[in-house]
């Protein structure tokens, strides 16, 4: 299944769900360079290969990809990675309304320099506009000069050596704003196409 904490590979092809960094690095499906699956009736298949250049047969992993085990089990999946960013720089900056914060993170999309992504998680009350620098050491300078200037000085509560990763602080502070109360339950489902009226 797929979760914040809980998450498995599997899920996360089966939902086609992917990070706050959708925008930069594409969706999972783009990733992935072969599969294995096993169909309803039993016959195990494989379709792509383990490198880019021995990629071979039919794209069966892009439709395989978001369908939620309703066409084949995935028992086995090659992706293509990407290194991990030398340097990070997160910024949070609170915001009267939705609209507000949008607005700016449209100007961040636009301008900022070493942008590794933008979020806006909002209440009726406050909405949070969260962005990150990322990149070699020099780029992520050049983004936090960029934003001090127009966003004020990193504040304590940036934390660029938090040691939660930002996707995580992300979905905590959204959780945090859609259900305040403990007893709530915010559920993150994944629904066919042809079950969404």
């Amino acid at each position: 299944h797929f979760g914040l904490a809980d998450g498995t590979l599997g899920g996360a092809v089966a939902t086609n769900l992917s990070d706050a960094r959708r925008g930069a690095a594409g969706p999972l499906r783009d990733r992935i360079l072969g599969m294995e699956i096993a169909t309803s009736d039993g016959n195990v298949s494989r379709s792509g290969g383990r490198v880019v250049k021995n990629v071979a047969g039919y794209d069966v992993g892009r439709l395989i990809a978001g369908s939620h085990g309703g066409l084949a089990l995935v028992t086995e999946v090659t992706l293509r990675l990407s290194p991990m960013p030398e340097a990070h720089a997160p910024f949070t900056r609170a915001f009267g309304s939705a609209h507000e914060a949008a607005g700016h993170a449209f100007a961040l999309t636009q301008g900022a320099p070493a942008l590794g992504l933008v979020s806006v998680v909002a209440s009726d009350k406050v909405a949070l506009l969260t962005w990150v620098h990322e990149g070699d050491s020099e780029a992520k300078k050049e983004g936090v000069r960029w934003s001090e200037a127009r966003h004020g000085k990193a504040l304590a509560t940036d934390a660029h050596d938090h040691p939660a990763p930002v996707e995580s602080r992300l979905a905590l502070k959204a959780l945090e704003h859609v259900c305040p109360e403990r007893t709530n339950v915010l559920l993150k489902a994944g629904v066919r196409p042809s079950r969404v009226a």
